[in-house]
């Protein structure tokens, strides 16, 4: 995967073409950088309903981006009825090719554009000693098994990102049975279906993004 990273405001590089290739955007949050924010009336309700300023902050950034972002790759304007629910709550963008989807870990965002059903998830790198017993719980077996012969501190990381990505992509979010599949492989196929897995970490994130296989088409990473 090609990799850009850009100091300043996010933007969408002019030359990017979400239907002929697939590129992920990462940036810090910062509320400061957007006075004015792009959120229509749905939105604002919801996040004035959040009580921590800090989740109101997130949600507002993330939400306000990923509408300018839209509205500038599909050349039309943002509103509550341009989006839609799948069958497993997964929204998508009406009357359009354009696929994406968005992830938040603390003080990062992480979003995904393309031209087919993706998903991306992001986790600030930390501790994770605590989460072996998770592990041992929601694992796969090899994955599992990996985790305990591994000196890499951050593998739990690594595979739990790739089960969320791929979990995203196919619209099901994480209410599968996550011992079930064995996300360490680079293509992963289940339930007729086959994505591919890629992982990337950043000074201080690991961020994964799940693509169908059939797709062979180049991924990039804008980092802000």
């Amino acid at each position: 995967m090609e990799t850009q990273i850009y100091d300043g405001s996010c933007f969408v590089p002019e030359k990017t073409n979400p239907l002929q290739e697939f590129f992920t955007i990462v940036s810090r949050i910062d509320s400061s950088s957007i006075p004015d924010p792009v959120l229509h009336s749905d939105e604002l309700e919801k996040a004035n309903r959040f009580h921590q300023q800090s989740d109101r902050e997130a949600y507002i950034y993330r939400h306000h981006y990923l509408n300018t972002w839209l509205s500038k790759l599909s050349n039309v304007p943002i509103a509550p009825k341009s989006f839609l629910l799948n069958s497993d709550k997964k929204p998508f963008l009406k009357d359009s090719p354009l696929h994406f989807n968005i992830s938040r870990s603390e003080s990062q965002c992480a979003f995904v554009f393309g031209p087919a059903q993706t998903g991306i998830d992001i986790e600030i790198i930390r501790n994770t000693e605590d989460y072996k017993e998770l592990a041992a719980i929601h694992f796969h077996p090899e994955e599992h098994k990996a985790l305990c012969d591994s000196n890499d501190p951050d593998l739990f990381l690594k595979i739990w990102t790739r089960k969320e990505a791929y979990l995203k992509a196919k619209g099901t979010g994480l209410v599968d049975d996550l011992r079930r599949f064995n996300c360490l492989q680079e293509v992963l196929i289940d339930d007729n279906s086959s994505f591919r897995i890629s992982t990337f970490t950043g000074s201080d994130f690991i961020m994964s993004i799940s693509i169908p296989s059939r797709i062979k088409l180049p991924v990039k990473r804008f980092i802000y």
